[in-house]
């Protein structure tokens, strides 16, 4: 979408379905975080999974496709609204214990 028309020229030209490849960043990160919790020998109900820029379009989809399989997620973004629309609907729609954080800097000085 940065670059044309979002992709509709290349769309209305394909024989197959096209997209941004939004879905299969979600998928992809999903079954690494899943693998990563296995790897641990983590229990995935009592794992907590913190989504660094969980408030863009790839990090929303991610924490809600994430909220089914793990017990605890941290939602952390720049906008402090947005963390917190995010975390709501994560407990409205999905009925997980959700929290948000907002400027973490994991970085040393």
């Amino acid at each position: 979408s940065v670059v044309g028309d979002a992709g509709v020229t290349l769309s209305s030209l394909s024989p197959i379905p096209v997209t941004s490849g939004n879905s299969l960043t979600v998928y992809a990160t999903a079954a690494t975080v899943r693998k990563m919790v296995e790897f641990r020998e983590l229990e995935p109900q009592n794992a907590v999974v913190g989504i660094f820029g969980g408030t863009g379009s790839i990090g929303r989809a991610l924490s809600l496709f994430l909220a089914d399989s793990f017990g605890k997620l941290i939602v952390v973004g720049r906008n402090e609204e947005r963390v917190r629309r995010v975390v709501e609907e994560i407990k409205e729609r999905k009925g997980i214990e959700c929290e948000g954080a907002v400027g973490v800097d994991l970085l040393p000085e």
